[in-house]
């Protein structure tokens, strides 16, 4: 399916595109809040500044796409595949990311605040600057992440590895972090009061 045709059939009314191959379409901009792209392949598809605020992208295949500055506000992504995305500036406050695959993402600067990232692999992402304060990150891999001035004040971090993770100035208060695991990690200047 074409970035024309899905535009048009979103104007018209039509929310439901799941399964639809969109693989390396330019929708950056584009005003998709609500749409379900479910299991969708969106490939190296260009959603910058796209507004998919309270969208289904759950089991999507988001590999290499282009999020950066993106509103997922409520957004539904569970289980999907984001390895190589760039979501630099996006703004994932309140989504679901459980199970997702984040594996050499850029998520510098975003917003995950009080979000379900449970289950999240995110192995050699860069989280720098990220927010995720209040979000529930139980059972989460981040090895070998780059996590430097990332805000996890408050979040739940039961079972979650940061094995190898550079945590330089990262800010853990108030953090539950019980059964989490830091070998081998960089805590220069990190805050785990």
């Amino acid at each position: 399916m074409t970035a024309e045709e899905l535009l048009q059939r979103y104007a018209a009314g039509e929310r439901d595109f799941s399964g639809v191959d969109l693989s390396g379409v330019n929708l950056s901009g584009a005003d998709l809040r609500e749409i379900n792209l479910d299991c969708a392949e969106l490939e190296n598809a260009n959603l910058s500044s796209a507004n998919l605020s309270s969208a289904g992208l759950g089991s999507a295949q988001l590999i290499g796409a282009n999020l950066s500055r993106a509103n997922l506000k409520e957004a539904w992504l569970e289980s999907a595949d984001l390895t190589g995305a760039n979501l630099s500036g996006a703004f994932l406050e309140d989504a679901n990311l459980g199970s997702a695959d984040l594996t050499d993402a850029n998520l510098t600067g975003g917003n995950l605040r009080n979000g379900f990232l449970s289950r999240i692999n995110c192995e050699d992402a860069n989280l720098t600057q990220a927010d995720l304060s209040g979000s529930n990150i139980t059972e989460a891999g981040f090895y070998k992440a780059i996590l430097i001035g990332t805000n996890f004040s408050n979040t739940r971090l039961h079972q979650t590895s940061f094995d190898g993770a550079d945590l330089t100035g990262s800010n853990f208060c108030g953090a539950i972090l019980d059964e989490t695991s830091f070998e081998k990690v960089n805590l220069t200047n990190a805050n785990l009061s």
